[in-house]
């Protein structure tokens, strides 16, 4: 009887550890955390290419003219959305990339930070989609979604700017993103905790409610109860 208590327990344990936050985070299809690697944490996707810098402390941390590159990064094109958790040490031009759309980095497809025509996150040329100062050293959260041609840019979770069909934001044939590097030098230096990528714009923001290690060990408990209940009936 003891050694079914113990599986069972084992049972709870495992399911807490694994089923609630596959749940919380349903459509959340691609997370890079650093852990000291550029592997897609949740096991979904490629590995992410560095282009220069280095990986310390959970972060990756880059200069101008390094950055990352994500392969085969969306499930769909036409419906996504992501999340970059950076900051940046030093603001280096007027124009700063913060993730090119276009095959291999080749033009200025891109979400720039800009002062250009007023201070704020918005697509080259695109002058009218302003969002404020960010400032060095300082973290934020970017978020981008696309919902079928309705765009939507956030900073730390709060929308900015919305605008339609863009082509400076659409995805190129090969399906890639590139982080932090430009086509030209209009880079800048920082670093960045995590990268996510959402399977359509409907689970944006899911990611926070993976369940904290007290609510895992609450539901395991709870497993455990149960369990045991079941073995004293049947003893």
């Amino acid at each position: 009887m003891k050694f079914k208590f113990i599986s069972a327990a084992i049972v709870g344990l495992i399911l807490s550890v694994t089923f609630l936050p596959n749940v919380a985070n349903a459509g959340l299809i691609k997370s890079y955390d650093f852990n000291g690697d550029l592997t897609d944490t949740l096991g979904n996707g490629v590995d992410l290419l560095g282009l220069g810098g280095s990986i310390s402390g959970g972060q990756y941390h880059f200069e101008a003219a390094q950055g990352l590159i994500m392969n085969s990064a969306l499930a769909s094109t036409t419906s996504y959305a992501f999340e970059v958790g950076f900051s940046a040490s030093l603001w280096r031009n007027s124009w700063n990339s913060l993730v090119n759309f276009s095959d291999n980095g080749t033009n200025d497809r891109a979400l720039y930070y800009s002062g250009y025509y007023g201070v704020g996150v918005y697509p080259y040329s695109s002058s009218t989609y302003v969002s404020g100062t960010l400032l060095q050293n300082t973290p934020y959260v970017l978020g981008f979604v696309n919902n079928n041609g309705s765009y939507t840019i956030s900073i730390n979770g709060t929308s900015v700017t919305s605008f339609d069909t863009d082509g400076h934001t659409t995805p190129s044939a090969l399906n890639t993103l590139r982080f932090f590097k430009d086509n030209g030098g209009e880079d800048f230096a920082g670093s960045v905790d995590f990268i996510r990528i959402h399977s359509d714009a409907s689970s944006f923001g899911q990611v926070a409610a993976v369940p904290e290690p007290s609510a895992l060990a609450i539901f395991a408990l709870g497993m455990i109860g149960l369990a045991s209940r079941r073995f004293k009936k049947q003893s």
